[in-house]
């Protein structure tokens, strides 16, 4: 199997982006994050396991696969006071802030609407939040497995 190099992804001419979906409620996992944490917040700003928010890991997953500046995180302003540290620096342009959760498809859509006004030849990837991977290099490496090369019509 050929392995591929992250600066292959990184190349101005790919267009590539991730989004990672941020903005679920976590209700079926609320009586543990509420034990964990002591409040309602959703799973995806918890620490589960180790010390990282389920949030950040997602975040360091996809910086391997996609340039930071081409990451967009889709976010619900109900959940700001869970989130605002976690995305303190990120450039405003690359938070989609829903008013409520509506569900994943409005939110996928709401993205790629924004997307094609970015970037019309954009290719993306969506990367839920509120998984736990304990092996990066294994979830990236089948991550890739699955992005296709724009006009190729190859996949890696």
């Amino acid at each position: 199997m050929q392995m591929i190099q992250p600066e292959q992804f990184h190349g101005k001419n790919y267009h590539r982006w991730g989004l990672i979906l941020a903005g679920g409620d976590g209700k079926r996992l609320l009586r543990l994050t509420r034990k964990l944490i002591g409040d309602d917040r959703p799973k995806q700003f918890c620490a589960v396991v180790g010390n990282e928010t389920l949030l950040q890991q997602t975040r360091r997953r996809v910086s391997r696969l996609v340039p930071r500046w081409r990451t967009l995180l889709m976010l619900t302003r109900a959940h700001e006071p869970f989130y605002a540290d976690q995305v303190a620096g990120m450039p405003s342009t690359s938070m989609l802030i829903q008013p409520s959760n509506r569900g994943t498809a409005p939110a996928i859509l709401c993205s790629l609407m924004r997307l094609r006004e970015m970037d019309p030849k954009g290719v993306v990837a969506f990367f839920p939040s509120d998984h736990y991977f304990c092996d990066d290099e294994a979830s990236s490496t089948k991550s890739i497995r699955h992005i296709t090369l724009p006009n190729s019509g190859r996949s890696l």
